[in-house]
């Protein structure tokens, strides 16, 4: 090989793979805060040039030509810009998680399950009743706890990329697949929760439907539709919720309602009533949620596959469910964000078979009805 034929480094020393990653982020069009002038310069490289740069510095100037390292021959699938991808997938895939908008944020009471068996869940406290007998003693009446059966789901989806399309790309496929990765677990948590609540599940508590008469948490016929009146009623029958104590006295929740969700079609009508209604001296506002879910649309439950429809007049309204849930979610030993794996492909021919890189995620959960109180249904006119 000539002389002449070798690449010439562009950078006067060796990149670390923190810099190739920052690189592959600032190419893909992350934000990074006051990035160095070298990160900038690398992230101006096309990733043929990125690529035969870490190959350079970590194998050294007389390996192959620039030209050879079109063809993948510094072998992207190994070394550090491999350790750079799998950083940079990775990371993508976690933001993307992270900062997808999720219409079930607080409406979920979060616990951290071993297995996915039938798990006794403490719902509230509220019903705890302190007896103060007529000889002075105070009994600490016991907590029931009821055996919630959960409906496990399991996401995971994988994608492979060969050298080519690595070298080819513009980032733009790859950046988008790892978003579309990260994005997918949340919409499936979303999923299996709405079609939850237009199922309507039946309690094991006492076998009556979640929202039900019974339950003093379902309005129907004309007057459910969403107005000012049926507001109103929603709120009240959410505050006068109570429990039943062993010894047969009644405990005041005093709960808050907190969420009012509705489908695209009611979303300017829900706006107008919110500005007129306030929650008490706190002065926190009743919070909006649109979603599709809801509507006439449908919602596929992830599990099973049935497709549950809603329509375009149906709303609900939930407490937080940090002062009582209507639904919680499992996850196995306390893993609340997808995992990720990656390997590196390979096939005969020893170091030259090797021809790209995998990536998978995975995450599982599982989620169960477990009260009533903190929410009310509403099937709309």
């Amino acid at each position: 090989m000539s002389t002449d034929n070798c690449y010439i480094p562009k950078l006067d020393r060796a990149p670390t793979v923190n810099d190739l990653t920052l690189a592959l982020a600032a190419r893909g069009g992350d934000l990074i805060a006051q990035p160095s002038e070298r990160i900038r310069c690398m992230a101006r490289m096309s990733l043929a040039e990125m690529a035969a740069e870490a190959a350079f510095w970590q194998y050294g100037a007389t390996q192959a030509s620039y030209e050879e390292s079109l063809r993948g021959e510094f072998d992207l699938s190994s070394g550090m810009m491999a350790s750079a991808f799998d950083n940079f997938f990775g990371t993508t895939v976690l933001n993307s998680y992270a900062q997808s908008p999720d219409k079930s944020d607080d409406l979920l009471m979060e616990v951290d399950v071993k297995n996915y068996l039938p798990a006794r869940i403490i719902v509230a406290v509220d019903n705890m009743h302190l007896s103060v007998r007529g000889n002075g003693r105070a009994d600490l009446q016991s907590l029931t706890a009821y055996a919630y059966a959960w409906r496990a789901f399991e996401y995971a989806r994988a994608i492979l990329i060969d050298e080519k399309d690595l070298i080819n790309d513009s980032f733009g496929v790859i950046r988008t697949c790892a978003q579309a990765l990260g994005r997918a677990p949340r919409r499936a948590k979303e999923d299996l929760l709405f079609a939850m609540i237009l199922e309507n599940p039946v309690l094991p508590t006492d076998s009556e439907k979640l929202f039900s008469e019974a339950h003093n948490n379902i309005l129907s016929g004309p007057s459910s539709e969403l107005g000012s009146e049926s507001l109103a009623s929603a709120i009240q029958k959410i505050r006068e919720q109570v429990f039943i104590d062993p010894d047969g006295y009644v405990v005041h929740c005093e709960l808050e309602p907190r969420y009012l969700v509705v489908p695209p079609a009611l979303e300017t009508r829900a706006r107008q009533y919110l500005r007129l209604q306030k929650l008490d001296d706190l002065k926190t506002d009743i919070e909006l949620r649109v979603t599709s879910r809801l509507s006439n649309l449908g919602v596929v439950n992830p599990i099973s596959g049935v497709v549950w429809q809603g329509s375009s007049t149906n709303w609900a309204l939930f407490t937080s469910a940090k002062s009582s849930p209507c639904f919680a979610i499992g996850y196995l030993e306390g893993n609340r964000r997808p995992a990720i794996r990656t390997a590196q492909l390979g096939g005969a021919g020893g170091v030259g078979g090797r021809w790209g890189l995998s990536f998978d995620i995975h995450q599982g959960f599982a989620m169960c009805p477990v009260d009533y109180r903190g929410g009310v249904f509403s099937v709309g006119a």
